[in-house]
């Protein structure tokens, strides 16, 4: 039950409070099923921020091109800035998961920038997250960039790997400041099946807080729009004793979903002990 409860928790810091669209990989046309070019891709117009998911499955369409042979979900959105965040997350379930990569082309179906499916791998130091692939990348777009068409999918080289998670009784251990028990860990085959969260960002839009509830500002670091990274920012003191502060009293108020909003933005912005003090303080009304 408590291994449930982490992992509902970790999806909702995910995805954060952006509202969800609908979107679809799903065809139902024979003509478009199976497919050979990229701008044949069925596209969700989608906006930034916005937040939604793909499930993957035997009616996903498919795409086989020089570049990628395998069920495929495309998403389009319009820059408003030029730099972008894209967080993908793929939940594990009943030991399997769906290994994303993402492709990102212009307007005119130039490719732009692939990230590997290396860029969302699997932390088993991260509880809150808990059971999931995931990762955030970034990228600067051309100023003559008008339009991103982007493509989630996985490769052959992905679904022959699995990915070995932390035992949930080794997890609540460690959590709680216990010595873990000696217990094997779950190995979790890696699929074509299953479903992956997108969260569509910019630099200026990661904040959930409203408006008179953030903290102090802080620089954002210039990024290489070479590195599969996400965007960096440099904390200030007054910036960490604020979102520990915050993150404590959000539990203490029974504001889950609050704490964990406060949590992942302290997490971008690379404060320490954010963690630490959301843990403690679920241990603590225990």
């Amino acid at each position: 039950m408590k291994r449930i409860l982490f992992s509902s928790l970790g999806l909702m810091a995910l995805l954060g409070c952006s509202s969800a669209i609908d979107v679809s990989n799903q065809v139902s046309s024979v003509e478009l099923a199976n497919i050979s070019a990229t701008s044949s891709v069925q596209w969700n117009d989608v906006s930034v921020p916005s937040a939604f998911t793909f499930n993957f499955d035997e009616h996903s369409q498919r795409l086989a091109s020089a570049d990628i042979n395998s069920p495929v979900a495309g998403f389009s959105f319009e820059p408003v800035e030029q730099t972008i965040n894209i967080a993908l997350t793929a939940p594990m379930k009943n030991l399997s998961v769906f290994a994303p990569s993402l492709a990102l082309y212009d307007q005119d179906y130039r490719l732009l920038k692939v990230f590997k499916s290396t860029a969302f791998g699997y932390d088993r130091n991260d509880f809150i997250k808990g059971e999931v692939l995931s990762g955030e990348v970034s990228i600067t777009l051309p100023l003559t960039t008008t339009r991103v068409n982007a493509v989630i999918f996985t490769t052959p080289e992905d679904i022959a790997k699995t990915t070995t998670i932390i035992h949930p009784a080794k997890a609540m251990a460690i959590a709680k400041r216990n010595d873990p028990p000696a217990i094997a860990d779950p190995v979790v085959r890696h699929s074509d099946i299953g479903s992956v969260n997108v969260k569509l960002s910019t630099p200026n839009s990661f904040s959930l807080l409203p408006e008179n509830n953030k903290a102090p500002s802080t620089p954002v670091a210039a990024v290489d729009p070479d590195l599969n990274q996400a965007v960096m920012v440099a904390p200030q003191p007054e910036s960490s004793t604020f979102y520990l502060n915050a993150i404590e009293k959000a539990v203490d108020a029974g504001d889950i979903p609050k704490a964990l909003a406060l949590l992942e933005e302290a997490k971008t912005l690379k404060i320490e002990g954010a963690q630490e003090a959301f843990v403690k303080a679920i241990n603590s009304k225990k």
